[in-house]
């Protein structure tokens, strides 16, 4: 089965101010991670995959992975380390278009 697209369906927007800082001093916008193992979680992770989560005020954001494979017995890891409010209310799995 192709996995086109993961889409989570979530608060965003909800960045501290002010923003957080990455290694150089610039801001940034909080992020989530993905992995995933093709093999019911019993053998090899992915590495970690990052998106954005919009910096404060910024509800309009989108997370989403694109382009993500194909899998049989996929299980997906969500997670998220940075410092902000957390609402998951759920997650789209998206094949090819016309599949």
């Amino acid at each position: 089965m192709p996995h086109a697209k993961l889409t989570f369906d979530m608060a965003t927007g909800l960045g501290p101010q002010p923003p957080l800082l990455d290694g150089n001093g610039d801001p940034r916008q909080p992020q989530c991670m993905l992995r995933w193992t093709d093999d019911s979680v019993f053998g090899v992770w992915s590495n970690v995959h990052t998106a954005d989560c919009g910096f404060a005020g910024e509800y309009g954001t989108r997370v989403r992975f694109l382009r993500l494979g194909r899998a049989r017995r996929r299980v997906y890891e969500w997670s998220q380390t940075d410092p902000i409010p957390t609402y998951l209310r759920d997650a789209y799995l998206n094949g090819p278009e016309g599949a």
